[in-house]
């Protein structure tokens, strides 16, 4: 699955601005790998284009609920900030 395309800002100037996917995932096994739990299907969840999470069925319900529980969270401070909006524009 295709990340999402965000543009990215750099550094408190503002000046360095670039597009960046996040949160693609994929699907993986690695049959031959040393590490025992990553011959098990699981997903790899990109939060960034070098940072990667590696998630079992459990795990990725978990961080699902979590990103539920946020994109709540950002819903409600999205409304504050339209109201702050209204309230500057008035």
């Amino acid at each position: 699955m295709d990340g999402i395309e965000v543009e990215v800002v750099e550094g408190r100037t503002r000046s360095n601005r670039r597009a960046r996917s996040v949160l693609g995932a994929h699907l993986q096994i690695r049959p031959y790998s040393p590490d025992p739990a990553l011959r098990e299907p699981h997903v790899n969840v990109e939060l960034s284009p070098k940072e990667v999470i590696e998630l079992d069925a459990e795990g990725l319900a978990r961080f699902i609920d979590q990103l539920e529980a946020q994109c709540e969270a950002l819903r409600e401070i999205h409304g504050r900030l339209l109201a702050a909006q209204d309230d500057r524009a008035a």
